[in-house]
């Protein structure tokens, strides 16, 4: 997922999966932006959860738009 994360962004998320990988407490749902096809920026919010696969620890984690959110609350 780091491939479309905004450079912005892309340290912060990064680092709050190796901690939260390690254990740590750190926000499961935070905002972001990720890269489209097309070069524009995109508001999101990610939820992330913590899981066992193949008997390690992983993560799945759920990107949503929030564009639509966004302009709505501009207005």
């Amino acid at each position: 997922m780091t491939e479309i994360l905004s450079p912005k962004f892309r340290s912060t998320v990064l680092d709050r999966h190796n901690r939260r990988l390690n254990g740590e407490n750190v926000p499961d749902k935070y905002d972001a932006e990720i890269v489209s096809h097309t070069g524009e920026l995109i508001p999101v919010e990610i939820s992330v959860s913590v899981i066992q696969y193949e008997g390690r620890g992983a993560t799945v984690s759920i990107v949503r738009d929030t564009r639509e959110r966004s302009l709505a609350q501009e207005n």
